[in-house]
């Protein structure tokens, strides 16, 4: 198994999915689908926008972004 670095997500990095833990195994991938089909999870919203970080710099009083 080769690591690969994944650069996407700017400051905040890489939103994790199901299929990115390779050590989940097809019987606890199984029950978390039969658990979704059945309406046992809580799910939440993720709401599309900009990860902006700011920030001020009180030695140069100036205001700093970071996306």
């Amino acid at each position: 198994m080769s690591k690969d670095l994944l650069l996407e997500g700017a400051v905040a990095g890489h939103m994790n999915h199901i299929y990115d833990n390779g050590e989940m195994t097809f019987g606890e991938l199984k029950q978390l689908l039969q658990a979704a089909a059945d309406g046992k999870l809580r799910g939440t919203e993720k709401t599309d926008g900009q990860n902006i970080y700011l920030s001020f710099d009180v030695k140069t009083v100036r205001a700093k972004a970071a996306r």
